[in-house]
C-alpha cells in the first residue's frame, strides 16, 4: 500500500473527509457597489467544502501532526479497542519494553503507526466502514 492509500484509509477510518479537489468558479460576495466577481477556487467532490488556497490539504499520518490526529480522534471510534488489541497481540512477544504497559515504545513513531493502522483498517474494513 502506498502512502496516499494509507492516509486515505486512515482518514476514512477516523471519520475525516479525504478531499478530492476540483477547480470551480463561483460568484463572490457583492462589493460596495453591488458588483460580484467570479472567484476561482477548489471544491471538494466528497464534502463540498471550498478552499481558495487549498491550504486545507489531506492529512499525512506519517508525520507528528498526523500522529496527533490519530491519537485525538482514534479513541472516540468504535474500532479503536479492537485495533489496540490486534496491535498488542502482534507485538506482545517481540518487544520487551512498553510505554505504560500498553503500547510498544517502537510504535510511538508516526510512520510505523501509519503503517500498522492502515494495515488493520484494510484487513478489518467490515468492522469500521459505515454502510
Amino acid at each position: 500500500m502506498i502512502a496516499e492509500e494509507k492516509n486515505r484509509i486512515i482518514a476514512e477510518g477516523l471519520g475525516l473527509c479525504w478531499h478530492d479537489w476540483e477547480k470551480s468558479i463561483y460568484e463572490g460576495p457583492p462589493d460596495e457597489w453591488g458588483r460580484t466577481f467570479p472567484i476561482k477556487s477548489e471544491r471538494c467532490k466528497n464534502c463540498n467544502s471550498l478552499s481558495l488556497t487549498q491550504i486545507e490539504d489531506n492529512p499525512d499520518f506519517s508525520t507528528w501532526p498526523g500522529f496527533g490526529v490519530i491519537m485525538e480522534r482514534g479513541p472516540g471510534r468504535k474500532w479503536w479497542e479492537s485495533f489496540f488489541a490486534w496491535l498488542w497481540e502482534a507485538f506482545n512477544t517481540q518487544i520487551d519494553f512498553y510505554l505504560f504497559g500498553v503500547l510498544p515504545i517502537s510504535h510511538i513513531n508516526p510512520p510505523i503507526m501509519q503503517d500498522k493502522l492502515a494495515t488493520w483498517l484494510a484487513e478489518h474494513e467490515g468492522e469500521w466502514r459505515e454502510k
